[in-house]
């Protein structure tokens, strides 16, 4: 090949490898470099009962981008971050990330150097839960309590680098629902005007409750419901979770939850029944039955979820 021809080629590969340099790279995973990378940073979604570790810490420019938007795992680079190779994942002034959760769990996030001023790191913004960089390395821990989805951490006052993040499920916060059958709840009065009775009559719902009374009787009174024997209360329930029914209910009161009696201590006219369970993934509600004609002034559930590897059914053991 003449030296003038081969000049001419190498021009050409030279165009070549500068207009593909020039293609802004809107991926946010380079593969020669995957292996390296932590789960936190290779799954797309969160899954209920693991734990994700996100380790920035010794990841070079090949292995993220930065561009607004752009998502490694389960983490987005929201604005005003970049990489520090050893120090971790820069987080400026004003910087935003957003980390994928499967829902309540313990946040960790390994801070390395702090490089300006002394600065605070917010989830869920200036009116969520924050803590403050006072040393190098600091660990700050953050509790989230919601449902699964994503939560936000910005910067404020300085600027620091992010080693690792580390999000560890948690049981869930007990929580308690209750419905009130007195005619003060006004709710009550407009949904319960008629009493539910009977064939023609005997089904309808109540702030999420489904009740039948098509064999029995459910009848608003002034302060309490009259609850005849053959009516059921559907009530909605979590999966996986560990559960106490409380019914307010007049004394000698019979009912049951899937053939377990409700009890009690008390022997007042109006006493507290209650009964506790375990639901399975697939579970999302449970009945009560009343057996006996009574009345009532109150069911309350309150749940928190199960931590202990449970038997969903389903041929494995789901661990939560």
């Amino acid at each position: 090949m003449k030296l003038r021809d081969l000049k001419r080629v190498l021009t050409s590969v030279l165009a070549l490898i500068l207009f593909v340099a020039s293609i802004p790279f809107t991926g946010s995973l380079v593969e020669v470099k995957a292996a390296e990378l932590t789960n936190g940073l290779t799954e797309t979604k969160a899954v209920k009962g693991e734990t994700y570790v996100m380790t920035f810490a010794g990841l070079d420019g090949s292995d993220y981008k930065h561009t607004p938007g752009t998502s490694l795992g389960l983490v987005t680079f929201v604005k005003n971050t970049a990489n520090n190779g050893a120090h971790g994942l820069t987080m400026g002034e004003g910087a935003e990330i957003t980390v994928k959760v499967a829902g309540p769990c313990t946040i960790n996030v390994q801070t390395c150097f702090y490089y300006s001023g002394e600065p605070v790191l917010y989830m869920n913004g200036e009116q969520g839960q924050k803590a403050r960089l006072a040393n190098e390395g600091d660990l700050l821990t953050y509790e989230y309590t919601g449902e699964a989805g994503e939560v936000t951490f910005s910067v404020a006052e300085g600027g620091t680098w992010i080693h690792e993040i580390t999000v560890t499920p948690n049981p869930y916060v007990p929580t308690t629902t209750t419905w009130n059958f007195d005619k003060s709840n006004t709710n009550y009065t407009s949904a319960y005007s008629l009493a539910l009775q009977g064939a023609n009559n005997g089904t309808g719902t109540f702030e999420g409750l489904t009740i039948d009374a098509t064999n029995g009787k459910l009848a608003a009174r002034a302060s309490d419901a009259q609850a005849n024997a053959g009516t059921t209360v559907t009530i909605p329930v979590g999966s996986y979770s560990n559960y106490t029914l409380n019914v307010v209910a007049y004394n000698g009161a019979a009912m049951s939850v899937d053939g377990a009696t409700l009890t009690t201590t008390e022997a007042n006219s109006w006493n507290n029944y209650s009964v506790t369970g375990t639901t399975d993934e697939e579970t999302e509600s449970i009945v009560l039955s009343i057996d006996s004609n009574t009345y009532i002034k109150e069911i309350s559930l309150t749940e928190a979820r199960s931590t202990d590897p449970t038997q969903a059914g389903n041929g494995k053991i789901d661990v939560v």
